[in-house]
């Protein structure tokens, strides 16, 4: 039964004509949801209290967009709507073939929007093919929707569904322009900003070289001019000796459309520089070039450290070698005095007197001293390269007693055959250092002082004492160092050309400069061939 005074009356022809002719007209802001709701409306005016909606496939083809709805009681819907969902409006957009439930209770699919709704026609949304949405029409009366009903409102969607696509395409296209302009825009603004911000110096060149337009970066590379840039040739810019690699360059350009090369620029207040360049051919034809330019300079220095290292670590393998080398032979001897000796006293000690066995078991000792000094130098050597300061313990103390302890150990041993003078000068202040790295440090300085000159030629210690700072030198008159070894005298595994068969590694001064450096100091060495040397050390003093 229908309520009191509500009345469905048919669609006619003329209905159709007067429902779509607004259609026709154009609309205020081509707004698609002002459309849909005058397509409500217009079938709610014409046929009578029903429910009108228009419904549109969202742009994932997937979800059902719920545009407008007009009606006596307006249905809102309990559950959002998909494709492959339930309800009459999912199978109708999967069919693309109207649905009407003439009594909705008895339909499978149908799902309760309003429970005043008793019947439901959906009609397809139909246009080029493609369905864009449906028109979903209910009423409170059972099989509300006769044959000729379903007919006339069949046509009315066919031409609002014309219209529809015609709003939609332009709409398209409208935000296909509106998004092709924005972003030319937004490129427009990058390339800007990445012209004006680059840190490579950039010029826009002309066909024939002349500058239209350069970046701040160039004008901080080349310096700016009162005149600006524009009309002058690049070309200017480039030193000299590389203007004919330039000019082959860009006449190659427009073969190869892009090059890269490198070449001597002059920059800002005339300093030249080696000059990173990218020339890029923009357009067709005779276009204009993107010049880039960035300097290389220090990249290049880097470049040359880096072959300096290279050839530096080659050095160092043929140092390492020549260790290895030096570092047997030095193991070899006292180890064939140790063996020798240890024989002897093994088959012969019984027919020894008590001076030669003890004069064979000092020759082991201190072959074995030997052998263990050369082990810690190469240890130190090694941890010092590593960064290992090891039991480095500075402490503030005084020198004199620890280097006069020193000459007398040497005087009753390693250097009995020399005749060693010392001499102090200054205020007896004090030193900060660590006692045992600052004895070592003297041991390996007054061993190579003996060991490269003549016994009984005299070595002199000259040490100076002040509050700030100690000053000792050590000379000697041996056979020197020559003036091409003086600049490695330092290095490690190096052994002097003027060594020749006297025994060493090459690691005393090694050492020394090590451990002049952990004390903050600083050392010189002065040497003339066949004339003797002196090293010269200082230290900081209790208040340096």
């Amino acid at each position: 039964m229908l309520p009191d005074g509500l009345r469905v009356s048919p669609f006619d022809q003329a209905a159709i004509f007067r429902a779509t002719s607004f259609f026709t007209l154009p609309l205020a802001q081509d707004n698609l949801e002002m459309l849909c709701s005058d397509i409500a409306n217009a079938v709610v005016r014409e046929f009578g209290k029903i429910d009108c909606g228009v419904m549109l496939l969202d742009q994932d083809r997937y979800h059902v967009i719920r545009v407008a709805r007009a009606g006596g009681y307006v249905v809102s819907a309990r559950h959002p709507i998909v494709l492959d969902g339930p309800g009459l409006i999912a199978e109708c957009l999967r069919s693309g073939q109207t649905v009407y439930a003439p009594d909705v209770r008895l339909h499978p699919n149908y799902m309760v929007g309003d429970e005043r709704t008793a019947s439901e026609l959906v009609i397809p949304l139909l246009a080029q093919g493609d369905i864009l949405g449906v028109l979903d029409l209910q009423s409170p009366l059972y099989n509300a929707f006769g044959p000729q009903d379903r007919s006339i409102l069949e046509l009315f969607a066919e031409r609002a569904a014309a219209t529809l696509f015609n709003v939609l395409y332009a709409h398209s296209l409208e935000q296909q322009v509106y998004e092709q302009t924005r972003a030319l825009a937004e490129a427009q603004e990058q390339v800007e900003s990445v012209f004006s911000h680059s840190s490579d110096a950039l010029a826009l060149l002309d066909a024939e070289g002349r500058i239209i337009r350069v970046n701040p970066a160039f004008d901080a590379l080349f310096g700016a001019r009162a005149d600006g840039w524009a009309g002058h040739r690049i070309a200017q810019l480039v030193h000299e000796p590389d203007h004919e690699r330039w000019v082959r360059a860009q006449r190659s350009l427009y073969q190869q459309r892009q090059i890269r090369l490198e070449i001597l620029m002059t920059g800002k207040g005339r300093a030249i520089f080696t000059g990173d360049v990218a020339l890029s051919l923009m357009g067709q034809g005779q276009a204009g070039i993107l010049c880039s330019v960035r300097d290389i300079t220090p990249r290049k220095q880097m470049e040359l450290e880096l072959r300096r290292a290279l050839e530096k670590s080659h050095e160092l393998t043929e140092l390492k070698s020549r260790f290895i080398t030096t570092a047997s032979h030095e193991f070899r001897t006292p180890l064939s005095v140790i063996l020798s000796s240890t024989e002897l006293l093994y088959f012969y000690g019984n027919r020894m007197t008590s001076e030669q066995r003890t004069d064979h078991l000092m020759q082991i000792k201190q072959g074995v001293e030997g052998i263990t000094t050369l082990l810690d130098n190469v240890l130190q050597v090694n941890a010092s390269a590593g960064g290992d300061t090891g039991d480095f313990k500075p402490a503030t103390m005084r020198l004199r007693p620890l280097l006069d302890s020193l000459l007398e150990t040497l005087r009753g041993g390693l250097a009995h055959q020399h005749d060693l003078q010392v001499h102090y000068s200054g205020e007896d202040g004090r030193v900060f250092a660590d006692s045992d790295q600052l004895r070592s440090m003297l041991w390996q300085v007054l061993h190579n002082a003996t060991k490269f000159s003549s016994a009984g030629t005299r070595i002199l210690i000259r040490v100076r004492l002040s509050p700030l700072y100690t000053v000792i030198r050590i000379r000697d008159f041996g056979i020197g160092i020559a003036p091409v070894d003086l600049p490695h005298v330092f290095d490690t595994f190096y052994k002097g050309s003027t060594s020749g068969d006297v025994p060493g590694a090459g690691l005393g001064l090694t050492i020394v400069k090590q451990s002049v450096d952990l004390h903050r100091g600083k050392i010189k060495i002065r040497s003339m061939f066949r004339s003797g040397t002196t090293v010269s050390i200082l230290l900081p003093g209790q208040l340096g």
